[in-house]
């Protein structure tokens, strides 16, 4: 991946030298191929990589935090699974798709739009897909990912995504495994 722009310019003060110029030809491909990241939509490579670390699961359940979700990681609402819910809900994995499709659109598509730098497909499906596993949050400047991405820092930020495999202190083969995947995506 190329270095940030910030780190070619820190070459300066040295003599312009082929390696110097050479990074500058690869930064401004590479920087071609970003668009503004208000155009971002939502990709088919982020939804599969969701699909494939959520699971399935057509009656609804609770999540690892307690709360009631169907499908794909939908959530239905706050608190466990009532008696309700277990006769409301007996999903298709179409209708869960769909739930999924709606959700990324609605909810975690707009942190992505509003990283206000430019994004190739790959990173902004990679920081969509991070964003539904923490919470749009994570695309913050908390976050040591968003914060990167947010400076235009990419390469950082995708080495960064390796921060996040703990849950209350834990750390999870499963987050281990999403965090990788999310990170090839991103540099894709």
């Amino acid at each position: 991946m190329t270095p940030s722009l910030a780190k070619i310019n820190r070459m300066r003060a040295r003599k312009s030298t082929p390696e110097r110029r050479a990074l500058i030809r690869k930064w401004k491909r590479e920087r071609k191929k970003r668009h503004p990241a208000h155009e971002y939509r939502v990709g088919e490579d982020a939804v599969n990589l969701i699909k494939s670390f959520e699971g399935f699961y057509p009656r609804p359940y609770n999540d690892p935090v307690g709360h009631a979700t169907v499908g794909y990681g939908h959530l239905l609402h706050r608190g466990p699974v009532t008696s309700t819910d277990r006769q409301r809900w007996n999903l298709s994995e179409s209708q869960a798709a769909r739930l999924l499709a709606g959700d990324l659109e609605k909810n975690y598509a707009p942190a992505v739009r509003s990283l206000g730098v430019g994004i190739t497909q790959g990173e902004g499906d990679a920081a969509l897909s991070f964003a539904y596993n923490l919470g749009t949050g994570a695309l913050g400047t908390r976050f040591t990912f968003g914060r990167e991405l947010r400076r235009g820092h990419y390469l950082t930020a995708a080495n960064s995504l390796a921060l996040y495999v703990f849950a209350d202190g834990i750390k999870f083969a499963g987050l281990v495994r999403s965090r990788r995947a999310e990170r090839k995506l991103f540099r894709s």
